[in-house]
Order: C-alpha cells, then structure tokens, then sequence
C-alpha cells in the first residue's frame, strides 16, 4: 500500500499545482 500511497500523494500534490497552489501558501 505504501506505493499507491505515494501515487495518490503524487497525483494530489499534481493537481493542486497545476490548479492554484499558489494560493494555499
């Protein structure tokens, strides 16, 4: 489970990037 815990990590850390992660700092 710790690799697909690294791919939703992944995928999260992705789409909040792409999708205002400027705005949560």
């Amino acid at each position: 489970m710790y690799v697909f815990t690294l791919t939703i990590l992944s995928f999260t850390h992705s789409t909040i990037s792409s999708s205002g992660g400027m705005s949560l700092k």
